[in-house]
């Protein structure tokens, strides 16, 4: 067993020729409802009726993979939370394609190990992603797929059919979640269910420094870049006030100060915790990681 990142990636668990991770099937209910991944720190109403998808732009959703333990007992509360998407694209590089489908299944099996329901996503480009793409996928299982960006245009279309075809022939899955707009297809004996895309308007929260918080993200912003907190970083820096906002206790005493003070005071001392963190993970890169670089760029190598 090794470590990759920050997950633990185990050989025995893994299939094909790229060692994808397998992702145990999945027969329970299925839920009415999913939000996106997006939603799901200020969205706390009746979360075991809500499964989470990933079918977002990937930077909304790339923090799982950097911090995977951080979200562990946020996904725990839903019903269930569906494989990330990370995207496949026809131009991008094959490398590219194959490591976004290994993160996808590692994310999956870790989520899966750690008691989390979750639903394998199947995603695919074209022809040449089906060695890889179906890799440490369950048969007979229920399954989730997305039309996004396939409707429209013909090419698209005849790109998903012919994935979606491969799928069903592959997997033989019993129930497949369909994210998006409907594309004509004959998905054989498997059941079939539309999810329509849909944002989630509503916020419920459990805190007032939260609710607080989640509607007015521009003082954390503010702060932040009054922090000098880099660019880069004030998207991790505005979710870890809000994750740390949720599993703190919220002792607002109205009679001693108002709720933007409160609140104020909560983010300044977030930012001491936020680089503290950011120190951490320089000063923990793995031996494993250094010797791997050197390796890899072999720096004793006199130059031509």
């Amino acid at each position: 067993m090794v470590r990759i990142d920050k997950i633990e990636f185990d050989f025995f668990q893994s299939y094909g020729r790229y060692n994808i991770p397998l992702i145990c099937k999945y027969i329970k209910d299925t839920p009415q409802h999913f939000i996106g991944f997006n939603h799901v720190l200020t969205h706390h109403n009746s979360q075991h009726c809500y499964g989470v998808h990933f079918y977002l732009d990937d930077y909304q959703f790339e923090r799982i993979w950097t911090s995977p333990a951080r979200y562990i007992k946020l996904l725990r509360q839903y019903a269930c939370v569906l494989s990330p998407d990370f995207s496949l694209y026809t131009d991008m590089p094959l490398a590219m394609q194959i490591w976004n489908t290994y993160r996808s299944r590692l994310l999956g099996q870790y989520w899966q190990d750690n008691g989390i329901n979750v639903i394998p996503t199947v995603s695919w480009s074209d022809e040449r992603s089906y060695s890889f793409c179906f890799d440490g996928l369950p048969r007979r299982s229920v399954i989730s797929v997305s039309t996004r960006g396939c409707v429209r245009q013909a090419e698209p279309r005849k790109l998903w059919q012919a994935g979606m075809a491969e799928t069903i022939r592959r997997l033989e899955p019993t129930k497949i979640l369909i994210y998006g707009s409907k594309i004509e297809f004959d998905h054989g004996d498997a059941e079939v269910v539309w999810i329509p895309a849909r944002k989630i308007t509503k916020v419920v929260n459990s805190g007032k420094r939260t609710a607080f918080l989640v509607a007015h993200p521009e003082l954390i912003k503010h702060i932040a870049k009054m922090e000098k907190i880099s660019s880069q970083d004030i998207e991790d820096f505005c979710q870890d006030v809000i994750v740390k906002s949720m599993n703190d206790a919220d002792k607002f005493d109205p009679t001693k100060s108002s709720i933007e003070t409160w609140s104020y005071n909560f983010v300044k001392i977030c930012v001491k915790k936020f680089r503290e963190k950011q120190q951490r993970n320089v000063e923990q890169m793995s031996p494993e990681l250094e010797a791997s670089l050197v390796d890899l760029f072999d720096f004793s190598s006199p130059c031509d």
